[in-house]
């Protein structure tokens, strides 16, 4: 060997040295970045799935979730633990075999009752459901990660879903299967575009098992994928976009993965087909378990209420126009919401939007007004959508050779995004009692929660118990719960008598009328009652162990003033009367104070009034009435000489029972004389007995 040619090889040696230690420098750096970003990712999803967690846990123990729909899934999954077919109550009214499977198909049921086995109680549900939803951060990130060249916009696309409102929305009301909807769309969206045929098969499947409505996206998820996998149509759709994005030809291009192969096309018709045939057997299995589905509904009123005549109508342009403009208003804001936390960036790649199609239609073309508001479950069923279109917008947006207004452009998307999701969260404690939905009811008052834990701990474990949908879901761990629908007298009754949730109609009959019926077909005592909250036994006998009386004042803020006006007087409680001046044809109406619900119980209304002139005769009626304003309980006249000299108030009672809670319950002085002219300051009422 040479001396040349043994200085070539050393030189040859040391450039592979350099070489090989660039390539490991570049693959430790390029490693380092993918562990860090996927740690930060998991990061997020920890972090939204102990807070969400936390939220709902917080939300459940003040009392506020529901029967409607934490108590059913419970009520399910325990009873299926105990033998029965997962059956529940609450639907009883109508779907009489009592198996959730007679109302939707939904076979993920047994999945789920893996994990609630473990513990099963409400929160194990609620946490659960915080995990799942998080999760589906996962897959948003493999996406962009293939799509995006921007490592950091690849990693902030998980944390626009974590931070979505519509998630939290779904988070926090109850729990739902529809929270699964997200994760399983997403990933199966995923596996298909990296030609993963057995990933997205086995999603597809899971989603076809949620729930029943989830195969119409199946269907349409499958024809996305028709349309984008053809490349005769992807090319006639890039040629007519492109015409309109002159100045940034990528806007206009398909996002789909480079293929020759003609599998993609074949698959995505077999999705499709799927969907159909399962959709078609998922009708025909709720049909084996309950009454058969979509016969009637009142959710698409413009268009008719059985299957057949809504899908008439919609080919009939006026139906169709009635249906679109019902609550309008509501609908275009829900859309605003639903695309304001993206910037509105999934409209960049419109053609994703197939997939959210049958769900924006089931929803718009609704008078169902929970099917198209942020605050309830069903947000679950277009937010993966949304995502996915965000996820294909942006890479085109990146792929633009980045000028100034571009980048700014790409700045304040990012800060629409935050800041609408920061003003839409429930998490927001400005958003509760604002936006409509169970999700935006709060967390209640610890008062309330603290009287209710202390009443459902005298009733025993297995016994059986009507109950109210703000209850219900705290006593579901029992097959002999009821809220609904009663077979036969439970040993315990226990309701909110002040809780709205009395006024929920089952088969055109309220809470409240149900409770009244069965406390009148029963000898039921009260064992106790506190600010309202009663609870009863069958044939129990003695006084209450524990009796709070419901009390509450009236006065200006909360009496409507219908004929008279509102004057300062500092001799009053509230330092504002309602004032009916002396007329020549006196006043028929003068005030109402309404009740939307009351205990039952035995009461006394003490009304505070005074004249402002001497008058010894008739001065009003005093009535005790229904909405309507037609006397049903009591009434009372008021003459002159029954109260203390005109410039001194006076206090006039009125006595009255309530055999059960009811609703809408109306004071109202009417009938006003002409002659004499009336204060009324305060309105006291008091519960004096729990029973009528």
């Amino acid at each position: 060997m040479t001396a040349g040619e043994n200085r070539s090889g050393r030189d040859f040696a040391a450039y592979a040295r350099l070489l090989s230690g660039k390539i490991d420098s570049e693959l430790s750096r390029r490693y380092s970045k993918v562990k860090l970003s996927t740690w930060l990712v998991f990061l997020g999803i920890a972090a939204y799935s102990i807070t969400l967690s936390y939220y709902s846990l917080v939300k459940f123990r003040t009392f506020n979730d529901l029967g409607f729909d934490l108590g059913v899934y419970n009520q399910a999954l325990w009873t299926a633990l105990h033998g029965r077919l997962f059956y529940e109550t609450p639907d009883l009214y109508w779907n009489t075999g009592g198996s959730f499977f007679g109302v939707h198909f939904a076979p993920l049921m047994y999945l789920v009752l893996i994990v609630y086995s473990i513990l099963p109680r409400p929160e194990t549900l609620l946490v659960l459901q915080s995990i799942v939803l998080g999760l589906g951060a996962l897959p948003v990130y493999l996406l962009a990660r293939v799509k995006l060249s921007s490592a950091s916009m690849a990693l902030l696309c998980p944390f626009v879903y974590l931070i979505n409102p519509g998630i939290a929305a779904v988070n926090l009301y109850d729990f739902h299967l529809e929270a699964f909807l997200p994760l399983f769309f997403l990933f199966a969206f995923y596996f298909f575009y990296v030609r993963n045929w057995i990933g997205c098969t086995i999603f597809v499947i899971l989603c076809s098992i949620t729930i029943d409505y989830a195969n119409l996206l199946i269907v349409f998820f499958g024809f996305y994928w028709l349309l984008v996998s053809s490349r005769r149509v992807t090319n006639a759709l890039d040629r007519f976009s492109k015409r309109f994005w002159k100045s940034a030809p990528q806007m206009g291009e398909i996002q789909r993965p480079s293929t020759k192969s003609s599998k993609p096309i074949l698959i995505s018709l077999g999705i499709s087909i799927y969907g159909v045939l399962m959709f078609v057997v998922a009708l025909k299995f709720v049909s084996l378990f309950g009454p058969p589905p979509l016969v009637s509904s009142q959710n698409w009123n413009s268009l008719g209420s059985g299957a057949g005549q809504i899908f008439t109508n919609l080919l009939n342009p006026v139906k169709l126009g009635e249906a679109l403009s019902y609550s309008y208003l509501a609908k275009l804001a829900y859309l605003g919401e639903l695309f304001v936390v993206f910037a509105f960036i999934p409209l960049f790649e419109p053609i994703t939007l197939i997939m959210a199609a049958p769900w924006l239609a089931i929803s718009l073309l609704s008078n169902h007004a929970a099917f198209y508001e942020l605050g309830w479950q069903y947000p679950a069923a277009v937010i993966p959508f949304l995502m996915v279109g965000f996820v294909l917008a942006l890479s085109k947006i990146l792929s633009i050779p980045m000028k100034t207004k571009a980048r700014s452009g790409v700045a304040i998307a990012l800060v629409v995004i935050v800041a609408s999701s920061i003003f839409l969260t429930p998490l927001n404690p400005r958003t509760i009692g604002v936006f409509p939905g169970s999700s935006y009811t709060g967390y209640g008052n610890g008062e309330r929660a603290y009287v209710l834990r202390e009443l459902l701990s005298m009733v025993p474990k297995n016994a059986s118990i009507l109950t109210d949908n703000s209850i219900f879901a705290y006593v579901s761990s029992r097959a002999n719960a009821y809220l609904t629908y009663v077979p036969s007298l439970p040993q315990y009754i226990l309701y909110d008598g002040t809780s709205t949730e009395l006024l929920n109609l089952y088969n055109n009959e309220t809470s409240a009328q149900i409770i009244t019926s069965v406390i009148e077909r029963g000898d039921y005592g009260v064992v106790a009652s506190i600010d309202g909250i009663v609870l009863l036994e069958l044939n129990y006998t003695g006084a209450p162990e524990i009796f709070e009386p419901f009390f509450e004042v009236g006065n200006y803020q909360n009496i409507k003033l219908v004929s008279g006006v509102s004057l300062f007087d500092e001799q009053s409680d509230s330092g504002t009367v309602l004032y009916s001046p002396p007329s020549e044809y006196g006043n028929e109406l003068f005030w109402n104070m309404t009740y939307q619900i009351l205990p039952a119980g035995t009461y006394e209304a003490s009304f505070r009034m005074r004249l402002s002139n001497p008058y010894s005769g008739f001065i009003m009626n005093l009535e005790l009435a229904n909405i309507s304003g037609s006397p049903i309980f009591q009434s009372r006249q008021v003459y002159g000489s029954e109260l203390n000299p005109y410039y001194e108030w006076s206090t006039i009672t009125l006595n009255f029972s309530l055999p059960g809670p009811s609703e809408n319950i109306a004071f109202l002085g009417t009938n006003v004389s002409s002659g004499a002219g009336v204060y009324l300051d305060d309105i006291y009422l008091t519960q004096i007995s729990p029973q009528s």
